[in-house]
């Protein structure tokens, strides 16, 4: 390896935090070329990798790794931090010599830390250890009064014990036990003055663990309880001691000590069962919440609440349902529409208790929302609105609450509702920024440009840079622009466009004012000024397939020539992106048109874009990229797009259903059987990727539904191959005579074969013979149709020899 790989390899990995290499990788090359630079790196390494061995408590390792820095970098062995690390792996000999040659230098250096360790060490070890020391030294002075303190305190004597601490002096190692000693015997009289004290003790000091056991004490049994796991024996005898337990609180210690790091459900339940006496309260929430978290709300629930009520005593019915509610929410075995039940029954009783907080019901009806929407991984419902609606009208603080109701009425378009609650909002919350641009967004859907200026310029007076206010206002004052070009007020327009190009300097709004501008001109100016208006426009947006997309969207909005428009901006019609970038580029416009006006005329230009989009296809998309774009080909229902980029997505992941579903729902014309194995490949596909992706797939699906029923009954009724009248009293008649089998052979192409069997297993023959003739008795005749196969069809579905 060359010097320069070395170095860049030891600079990552000092950056990765992997100092071993880098300390490897520093000494090769302070060997093969010193230089200042690199033995000064060699420190700050070592340094490093000192601080994170000590950090994970590997002291041993850290003494190692020091004593190889005072080799290779220059570290001293005569350090007060070094002498720390000897006496925390017990090399006491070697770290009182270190101490002692400290002290006695010219200038020694900060000691209190190290000597703050051997006092502590002496108070363990006892005389032999200061035996060591000199009379006169700071930790032997005082050693006979810390000492005496500790036997004080363990005897119970007070008094003794704090004319004992107030002995120790300011300066001394021993001053952190001198404030814990004070505090301890304060606790019962006066728990702040004792918190104070306790909490002045920094945890680099050694007698922080006393001091935090004893902190500890100050708890009540719900907050201490939990915490006694994490703590050592000693700690835990500690607290026994002072807050006196008897027998049975001191099983409960151990008991919990013995307790996994994460309990199961059932070993929590049994722990509090035991220890109910204890804490009843703390006791009996802890319980019930291991009865929620490890029951359902099935009989096995209703057992697990019976044990519950049999330990504690019975729950209310507002308690027991809400316990069952909660339950529901991890019961794997039920469906959402048993969740939901279990809810409503929960909010109901709830609701006519005498007792009822109307805050309480307002956060129910959330949580039901938020609870359905995360189990199911779809979007805010009409149901879901309605909940949300009704807990605003009991609790309308809560501004998350309005954004989301309001959100989802501007995604459905259900402007008179968003304006109504935009109307309580504004009530409660009339100077919130996140409100006042919610109500911006509001007034542009109802096409309010006026009342939507005037938001923006509210929420600009007190935040001038706002981003967003700037970009909805000048969205509002574009769309106003808009407005004037089918009453032909030129100067209004021209205001209004004005107006809109102080509020952003963004190269697509820009873009915009110019192609409204460029229609004035036309009318006014002449030809030249608005083709230079529409080359500008072009240059601003950079002549991409989202050039292409802008001007031919504005084109169709203003009534003018889309092609034309093209050739005077000299835009050339591209055959295909460069870069997936610019792809991924339009997606976020066409979005936001589609928002503003719905799926026409975006979709119209889509399908003009349609050559170069589908040969895009074969650009190097991530897989993440893949799934957005298919997603947005079914927003915008273009199955031949969606079919290319699925195309494409199976073939570099092969085995991801989610493209295999989308690559399914593409087809021309969905069959019964593409239908089926659609749904199928939507099932493994949310079971494959998990929660996250049920939106995605419902959406899917909810599309391919829609596309299914146009083409299967006008199927039907426009194309049916059962032509003309006559054949269809033939095929009628010969129902009764034919065999199961050819049944289900002729009419497969047109049902499907797995609804067909499953007609049959239910009503057997007779019952499949019924129904099919009620479905000829439905469809009217067409004598001038042919026929027209399903995609899944290997040939037509009316045959000559078919009833040969």
């Amino acid at each position: 390896m060359s010097l320069p790989q070395r170095e860049a390899r030891a600079s990552e990995s000092l950056e990765r935090g992997r100092y071993s290499e880098a300390i490897a990788d520093l000494k090769a090359l302070l060997k093969a070329d010193p230089q200042p630079d690199r033995e000064r790196r060699l420190k700050s390494a070592y340094a490093s990798h000192i601080d994170a061995l000590v950090e994970a408590g590997k002291n041993r390792e850290a003494v190692s790794a020091w004593e190889a820095a005072a080799r290779d970098a220059g570290f001293s062995l005569d350090h007060p931090r070094y002498g720390v690390l000897l006496l925390a792996v017990g090399r006491n000999a070697e770290a009182i010599s270190r101490y002692l040659r400290l002290r006695a230098g010219e200038a020694p250096p900060d000691l209190r830390e190290l000597s703050a360790r051997l006092a502590a060490r002496a108070l363990a070890e006892g005389q032999r250890l200061i035996a060591s020391l000199p009379p006169d030294d700071p930790v032997a002075v005082d050693f006979p009064t810390a000492s005496e303190l500790l036997e004080a305190y363990c005897e119970g004597d007070d008094d003794r014990a704090r004319r004992l601490a107030k002995k120790i002096a300011f300066r001394s190692p021993y001053r952190d036990l001198r404030v814990c000693a004070l505090a301890m015997l304060d606790l019962e009289t006066a728990p702040d003055k004792a918190r104070d004290g306790l909490g002045r003790i920094d945890e680099s000091s050694p007698f922080y663990p006393l001091a935090h056991a004893a902190g500890m004490t100050l708890l009540e049994p719900p907050e201490l309880l939990p915490r006694l796991g994490a703590l050592s024996l000693e700690e835990q005898q500690l607290i026994e001691q002072i807050r006196g337990w008897p027998t049975a609180q001191r099983a409960l210690r151990k008991k919990l000590s013995a307790l996994p790091e994460e309990p199961s459900p059932v070993m929590v339940f049994q722990f509090c069962a035991s220890f109910r006496d204890l804490a009843p309260e703390y006791l009996a929430t802890a319980a019930l919440n291991a009865v929620i978290q490890g029951g359902t709300s099935s009989r096995r629930g209703a057992l697990t609440l019976a044990r519950y009520n049999k330990r504690f005593g019975p729950l209310d019915r507002v308690e027991g349902l809400r316990a069952i509610a909660l339950m529901s929410l991890r019961d794997p075995h039920l469906l959402p529409g048993d969740v939901d039940r279990a809810w409503c029954e929960y909010i109901w009783e709830l609701f006519d208790s005498p007792n009822r907080s109307d805050l309480a019901v307002a956060v129910v009806q959330r949580h039901i929302v938020d609870s359905l929407n995360k189990l199911t991984g779809s979007p805010l419902n009409e149901n879901g609105a309605d909940n949300l609606r009704c807990s605003l009208n009991l609790d309308p603080w809560d501004p998350p609450t309005y954004f989301k109701l309001l959100t989802h009425y501007l995604e459905v378009n259900q402007l008179k509702s968003a304006r109504e609650t935009l109307k309580l909002g504004l009530a409660h919350y009339p100077d919130d920024i996140e409100m006042l641009l919610m109500a911006i967004r509001v007034a542009v859907a109802g096409k309010a440009f006026k009342k939507a200026a005037g938001y923006a310029k509210k929420i600009l007076a007190v935040d001038p840079i706002n981003r967003e206010a700037r970009r909805l206002l000048q969205q509002a004052h574009l769309s106003h622009a808009r407005k004037q070009i089918k009453t032909k007020k030129w100067h209004l327009l021209r205001n209004e466009i004005e107006q809109a190009r102080l509020w952003g300097d963004e190269d697509h709004p820009l873009a915009v004012a110019d192609l409204l501008e460029s229609v004035a001109a036309e009318a006014e100016s002449g030809k030249a000024e608005r083709d230079r208006l529409l080359r500008r426009a072009a240059q601003r947006l950079g002549g991409s397939i989202r050039a292409q997309f802008t001007l031919l969207y504005e084109a169709s909005l203003y009534g003018q020539n889309g092609s034309s428009w093209l050739a005077r901006a000299g835009v050339k019609r591209q055959k295909g992106a460069e870069a997936p970038d610019e792809i991924l580029a339009l997606l976020p416009l066409v979005a936001q048109y589609l928002d503003e006006d719905g799926v026409s005329p975006a979709h119209e230009t889509i399908e003009w874009l349609e050559p170069a989009l589908t040969k895009s296809a074969r650009l190097d998309f991530s897989r993440k990229a893949f799934e957005q774009l298919c997603g947005f080909w079914v927003r915008v229902d273009n199955p031949h797009l969606l079919g290319a980029y699925a195309k494409q997505a199976c073939q570099r992941w092969p085995d991801n259903p989610l493209f295999e579903a989308y690559l399914a729902a593409s087809v021309d014309r969905l069959g019964p059987d593409a239908m089926d194995r659609l749904e199928e490949r939507c099932a493994r596909a949310a079971r494959f990727e998990g929660g996250a992706f049920m939106n995605r797939v419902e959406e899917l699906l909810d599309w391919a539904e829609k596309r299914y029923e146009e083409h299967v009954f006008s199927g039907i009724s426009e194309d049916s191959p059962f032509t003309p009248p006559s054949e269809l009293d033939m095929i009628r008649a010969s129902i009764p005579s034919m065999s199961a089998n050819a049944l289900i052979t002729m009419f497969t192409p047109m049902l499907g074969e797995k609804a067909l069997r499953s007609i049959l297993a239910q009503g057997g023959i007779a019952g499949l013979r019924a129904f099919l003739v009620d479905l000829l008795d439905e469809i009217p005749a067409n004598p001038g149709a042919g026929s027209k196969p399903f995609a899944d069809d290997s040939e037509a579905f009316f045959t000559p020899d078919l009833f040969e």
